[in-house]
């Protein structure tokens, strides 16, 4: 049993071999059309059969046996490697199956809302070569102020109200390329309600009678801005009206603020319109500006020769960084105009990984040079820092003072130099305000909240909370 099984494992080693040497001989072999001509050399298959022969008469009884339960592997194994295999037949084809065909691939959700979204332009060209933008700021307001630092047993004087701030309307565009352009913008939240005044006077008889008047509010028309620019490389040239000169802040977009409201500084000096002749150009880090202006205010013609001259001149030698000065006066009867004006300021704002610092300096005087007459004077200041978290939330906080030295008339509270642009009773304020800011979509959609301590000199304090809404575009 032992000698039998040692057999048919050496039959099995040698008809291993065997096969072996057959493959390789066969792979060896030339093909058909590389076969050798007649009369050469026979090729080594013929041998290779010869000894595979009388390998197979040498074979014992139990490696025959061997060897006939593996002819069948063997013949296949032969067959296969020298007939060539027949070419495959193309299978039938299959009945259309809807179920199986092809699905397009689903994009993700935030492709398909791209995919559905519309751009649209923004600007609109009127002829090859001109073209028109519509612009606007929608301001919406809920504001309460109640006063502080009074007696007990005194009332407040707490005021709410919902308020339309802001609603401007603005077409801006160019001529002819970039030889022209022209801006116009109106604000329909203008007031134009008359206030009545009652007032008690004597007739000639000593009978006194009580009598109402109607007086109209201080803009009378909601224009505010207007101008026509002929363009060039070095220099822009308007007409129109602008907006004032004096207060960095007073310039900038109400779009842009900070709060919801300036500061006290910056509305004193600033923050109103003016009619004139403009020289400006922006360059990649400087930007200047001439002015030639009536001097009289917004929508106000001229009644005199006397014209108010500023220049600015801005600096951004960086991106994050600006910074810049600015002065006007008056020119031309300035010993008797009492509108006559000297005013200088000072800007500078840093803007740089999400923190904000933004301020300014002003001073002036007002009023007849003449000697004898006495001219009012006037300093302000503002401070603003701010951090913006996660490019929405933006905390703020601001510090302001402005203070105007001119005698005044006990009991008459329009001798204050405060009172007209602001109906206070006073010559100084100290201003503390902070503030959230929460930008949706920059400044195109933002809400803000702010709260503001004004101390007021000789009067009760004003505390003032404001919430906005604010959209643009």
């Amino acid at each position: 049993m032992f000698k039998t099984r040692i057999a048919a494992a050496v039959a099995t080693y040698g008809t291993v071999s065997l096969m072996t040497a057959a493959g390789i001989a066969q792979t060896n072999t030339p093909s058909a059309e590389h076969a050798a001509p007649a009369g050469s050399e026979k090729s080594p298959q013929p041998q290779l059969a010869e000894n595979v022969g009388s390998a197979q008469a040498q074979q014992t009884p139990a490696q025959s046996a061997v060897q006939g339960s593996q002819a069948t592997v063997n013949t296949s194994a032969t067959a296969s490697s020298t007939i060539p295999p027949a070419a495959p037949v193309a299978a039938a084809p299959r009945p259309l199956d809807a179920s199986m065909a092809p699905v397009a691939p689903v994009p993700p959700e935030a492709e398909r809302k791209e995919a559905t979204q519309t751009t649209l332009p923004t600007k609109l060209f009127v002829t090859k070569d001109s073209w028109l933008q519509v612009g606007a700021l929608l301001q919406g307001w809920f504001d309460t102020n109640w006063k502080s630092q009074i007696p007990d047993n005194t009332s407040r004087g707490t005021k709410s109200t919902f308020r339309i701030r802001r609603a401007e309307l603005k077409l801006s565009g160019n001529l002819l390329g970039d030889l022209a352009s022209f801006m116009v913008s109106f604000d329909p939240a203008v007031p134009y309600k008359y206030s009545s005044n009652t007032y008690t006077v004597t007739d000639t008889n000593g009978v006194k009678q009580t009598i109402t008047t109607s007086t109209p509010p201080g803009n009378t028309t909601s224009l505010k801005l207007f101008w026509v620019s002929l363009n060039s490389r070095y220099v822009d040239a308007a007409i129109g009206q602008f907006k004032y000169p004096m207060s960095y802040e007073g310039q900038s977009s109400s779009a842009e603020l900070l709060f919801p409201e300036r500061a006290y500084s910056s509305r004193y000096f600033g923050d109103t319109y003016d009619m004139g002749f403009r020289l400006e150009k922006k360059l990649d880090w400087f930007k200047y500006q001439v002015f030639l202006l009536n001097g009289s205010g917004q929508n106000q013609v001229d009644t005199n020769i006397q014209k108010d001259l500023s220049i600015r001149a801005e600096l951004t030698p960086i991106p994050a960084l600006t910074f810049g000065v600015a002065g006007l006066t008056s020119l031309t009867r300035r010993t008797q105009q009492a509108t006559t004006k000297d005013t200088g300021e000072f800007f500078g704002r840093l803007n740089t990984a999400g923190f904000l610092l933004q301020g300014e300096l002003l001073w002036g005087e007002t009023g007849a040079t003449k000697s004898g007459l006495e001219r009012t004077k006037a300093a302000g200041r503002y401070a603003t820092i701010g951090y913006t978290i996660a490019g929405k939330l933006q905390p703020v906080f601001r510090y302001g003072y402005l203070n105007t030295d001119k005698t005044v008339t006990l009991n008459n509270a329009s001798t204050y130099a405060l009172y007209a642009p602001f109906g206070v009773a006073t010559d100084e304020v100290r201003s503390y305000e902070v503030g959230l800011n929460y930008y949706l979509q920059s400044n195109l959609l933002k809400l803000q909240a702010a709260y503001g301590y004004f101390d007021f000199d000789n009067i009760p304090a004003l505390q003032e909370f404001t919430i906005a809404c604010q959209a643009a575009f």
